[in-house]
């Protein structure tokens, strides 16, 4: 199986997207990783740091701003007005996150990691999403099912063998051959979300063994 990472800015509008579906062209046996679009990430960083001010005005405008830039690029790929409502479905959980967390400054990292976490949710949700419409089939992987890492946020290790079977489980059961997941979260044994700065906005092809582990 091939391994295809886009990063932020080759995905940063609707011709992006397009353009990775010509990338992709007839591939088969494909898993694509998908950062956060354009400068996502340092939006929700802003977001996070609005948490951690208790400003939820400024965290509510910062994830509007987001949520319009997303509803642009969806309206653009589908040639019109557009509602996915997996997308609208993480906005509100955002929106959740923002105005109910009670920050703490030893949870620091914990609320950094869950609402970064975000970006790459919307982005491979959206990209799923098209390239079904243009005809290519997959299915969309949510990577916190299947990578078990180190209580260490921001900065965790996979642990490899505890996750090699969670994720060869969550491509089994379908005809699909071409995966699209996210490539910078995980959760540790306690089922929080992690993340590893190595993998954002790292654009890369992989080859891998046709069977996993």
């Amino acid at each position: 199986m091939k391994v295809y990472k886009f990063g932020g800015a080759s995905v940063k509008n609707a011709e992006g997207v397009r353009n990775l579906r010509k990338i992709i062209d007839d591939e088969q046996n494909l898993f694509i990783i998908v950062s956060a679009m354009g400068k996502t990430t340092n939006a929700l960083e802003r977001v996070f740091g609005a948490v951690q001010k208790s400003d939820r005005a400024a965290a509510m405008a910062e994830i509007t701003a987001l949520r319009e830039y997303h509803a642009a690029i969806i309206d653009d790929l589908w040639h019109g007005p557009r509602r996915l409502d997996a997308v609208e479905e993480l906005f509100a959980e955002l929106e959740r996150v923002a105005a109910n967390t009670v920050y703490r400054t030893e949870d620091a990292e914990l609320w950094y990691d869950t609402i970064v976490a975000f970006g790459e949710l919307i982005s491979t949700t959206i990209i799923s999403a098209y390239l079904n419409y243009a005809g290519v089939a997959n299915r969309w992987i949510d990577m916190r099912r299947c990578f078990l890492t180190e209580q260490r946020h921001k900065d965790a290790g996979v642990d490899i063998e505890a996750s090699a079977p969670r994720l060869k489980a969550a491509l089994e059961g379908g005809g699909e051959t071409i995966f699209v997941g996210q490539g910078f979260i995980g959760v540790d044994a306690f089922q929080r979300i992690v993340t590893h700065p190595a993998l954002r906005d790292l654009p890369f092809i992989l080859e891998t063994p046709n069977e996993l582990p």
